[in-house]
């Protein structure tokens, strides 16, 4: 709109406002109101325009360049996103492992120290068969009855501890050859019939829990003589 125009507008508008005795306006009150409208309506127009011209900017088609620009950003932010996913996933996954493996490792050896003490215990009755006579053997002999009390107490031992995956480690005097993540050496037998690193005698018997070495044999290691 023009300004003429907008001056004829606020024009009319005071005539019927006054016509009307809502309100008299003095001339020096009627002429300073009339250029603050004017103003008013000047400024709104120029923002209209502006309006208007970012709004015609906005809806410019976009160039090839710009848009080429905008397709690798997007892409940019669309391989960032799936990076960051395939890292979560995967640190999700890891946690999952590491508890199901804590889980079966508290499960497996939670009575590790108990089955310790047990296998004193079954050493301690192999000791007391070792020390019955021969003579014991004969169903005559006063003994006899708690020797076999002794043996079947030890098999039953033996069947418990295999059944929860406490085994006894499979060592041959003169044939096992050394192994030191499994055996303890106690001594060194000098010999020349067998050669050096092999398991001499048993002192007393290892064992595995669910693989893995409960307790170490103690034995005893040959060695070449020295010359």
């Amino acid at each position: 709109m023009h300004r003429f125009g907008k001056l004829a507008v606020l024009s009319a508008c005071s005539r019927k406002f006054e016509s009307r005795g809502a309100y008299r306006l003095s001339p020096w009150l009627h002429a300073n109101s009339f250029c603050t409208n004017t103003k008013n309506l000047d400024q709104i127009h120029d923002e209209e325009e502006q309006g208007e011209a970012e709004h015609h900017e906005e809806l410019r088609p976009a160039t090839v360049e710009e848009l080429h620009a905008q397709c690798a950003e997007l892409t940019k932010t669309t391989e960032d996103a799936k990076r960051e996913l395939a890292y979560a996933l995967a640190e999700i996954e890891n946690t999952r492992k590491i508890s199901r493996k804590d889980v079966q490792n508290a499960r497996e050896y939670a009575l590790k120290n108990f089955a310790k003490d047990m296998v004193e215990c079954l050493d301690n009755l192999d000791r007391a068969l070792g020390l019955m006579p021969v003579e014991v053997q004969d169903k005559s002999h006063p003994l006899h009855s708690i020797c076999q009390g002794i043996i079947m107490t030890s098999s039953a031992f033996s069947k418990s501890f295999s059944k929860h995956g406490l085994e006894k480690m499979e060592i041959t005097a003169k044939e096992t050859e050394f192994d030191p993540h499994m055996h303890d050496a106690l001594f060194q037998e000098y010999t020349s019939e067998l050669p050096s690193g092999v398991v001499y005698s048993v002192l007393k018997s290892g064992y595995l829990y669910h693989g893995r070495v409960l307790r170490a044999a103690e034995v005893g290691v040959t060695c070449e003589p020295a010359e």
